[in-house]
């Protein structure tokens, strides 16, 4: 029963791992992400100023 439970994890940990790299694989490949990240960073930025500026207050 334990080797039966064994196979049975590492089936599960490998079907998580294709499913990060069918998710993953698309990522850098489309442009879209670039401007989403680009935006993000300044959404970041952004932030942190606030942040600096209600600490200095």
């Amino acid at each position: 029963m334990k080797t039966r439970r064994r196979t049975v994890d590492s089936r599960s940990l490998v079907s998580d791992n294709e499913s990060l790299d069918t998710f993953a694989s698309p990522l850098p490949i489309s442009p879209s992400t670039t401007t989403t990240t680009a935006t993000t960073n300044d959404d970041l930025l952004k932030t942190i100023d606030d942040e600096l500026a209600n600490g200095t207050l």
